[in-house]
This record gives C-alpha cells, sequence and structure tokens, in this order.
C-alpha cells in the first residue's frame, strides 16, 4: 500500500505542523471580519490578504499531492481520511487538554453559533453561551469586541462571570451606555475576551 514511506513522512511532517499551527488555542481567530475562507483557511480579510494563512493553505496542498504520491492504491479513501482528520483533530485535542489539564480561564470554551447581541441607542442586551469544562469553578471578566468603537469593545464596563464546574452557561448582559449612541442592531457573529488576574484569552 504504501510506495514511498520518503514521500508519507514528509507529508505526515507538515501535517502535523499545520495541526499545530491551527489549534484554537489558546486564542481563536477573529470571526465575522469579513473573511475569505477556503476549508477553514481564512485568506483573507477586512485587513487584506492573510499571508501565513496562504502558507498554511499551500503547505496543506503539498501534503495531500505527497500523501497521494506515496500510496500505491486506496489513494481515494486514505486522502479524504486524512483530510477529515486534519480539520477534526485540532478541535478533540483543545476538548481534551481543557477537561483533563486545563484551569481558570483556560478551561472556557465559547460557543459563537449560540450567542446573540441586540443593541439599541445606549442599551446593549447580548446572551453569550461558555462552557466551563474544568472541575473547579471560574470567575473571571468578559467584554464584546467591536471594532467600531473607540476602545474596541462593545460594553462600557466589564462583565464580571461565574462559571460552576463542568457546566454549560447562558450568560446574560444588560448594560446601558453612558453616551448617547445613534446605532442599533443585531448580530450572532462577534469575538469576547475574557480575562482573570492571571490571563487573557480572546475568543
Amino acid at each position: 500500500m504504501i510506495r514511498n514511506k520518503w514521500l508519507l513522512i514528509g507529508s505526515v511532517f507538515i501535517l502535523i505542523l499545520l495541526i499545530i499551527y491551527r489549534l484554537p488555542y489558546p486564542n481563536t481567530r477573529f470571526i465575522g471580519s469579513g473573511s475569505s475562507d477556503l476549508f477553514l483557511f481564512n485568506l483573507s480579510s477586512r485587513t487584506g490578504i492573510q499571508l501565513l494563512e496562504w502558507v498554511s493553505f499551500i503547505l496543506f496542498i503539498l501534503a495531500i499531492v505527497l500523501f497521494i504520491r506515496s500510496l500505491s492504491n486506496h489513494r481515494a479513501v486514505l486522502t479524504v481520511l486524512m483530510i477529515i482528520v486534519v480539520g477534526w483533530l485540532p478541535m478533540k485535542v483543545v476538548n481534551l487538554y481543557q477537561y483533563t489539564l486545563a484551569t481558570g480561564v483556560d478551561a472556557v470554551s465559547y460557543n459563537d453559533e449560540e450567542s446573540t447581541c441586540t443593541y439599541d441607542g445606549r442599551d446593549t442586551m447580548c446572551e453569550v453561551e461558555l462552557k466551563n469544562h474544568s472541575s473547579d469553578e471560574v470567575n473571571f471578566q468578559l467584554n464584546i469586541y467591536d471594532n467600531y468603537q473607540t476602545n474596541g469593545f462593545l460594553l462600557d464596563e466589564w462583565e464580571h462571570i461565574q462559571l460552576k464546574p463542568r457546566s454549560t452557561h447562558m450568560i446574560e448582559i444588560n448594560q446601558t451606555s453612558s453616551e448617547d449612541v445613534d446605532m442599533s442592531g443585531y448580530t450572532n457573529s462577534f469575538n469576547i475576551q475574557i480575562r482573570d488576574d492571571d490571563k487573557e484569552r480572546d475568543l
């Protein structure tokens, strides 16, 4: 089945590097930034072309070519399995680490697909889904990124959050801005920052 072991070794080596590079930890790449994605590669955004993403995408294609050429049969099936593993493994590695070894804000994950924010003038109402994977209670502060605000955050004040062990929480946030804001809308695509006394993370 293996025609050239050196091509296979080269392919696996590149894929391991890509898996490490794509680990969504401790920070995840920003969502909702007007990006152009191709198989999870953030090739461009509002800030322009993402050089590292293009390099990783080219290396990914090279790894596939080397992998295919290293095999003598079952190429299609094994290649599809390899692509699935590369896309699936990084998040599973992070989940395993958070469930077993991580503490504090390192053990917190954020579900952006179930989180929403509504803002109307000075009033902001958000629901943010967070999960504490650790066996200890976690306390931290949270804010929501907003590129249109001068300080970079949607909330005037950092929200204090407390998560019980090994549980998922839908956090409700209601704040009124001290400044008059002529803006209203709704979003379910936003990033957050969490921080405690020792660390901060972008999610």
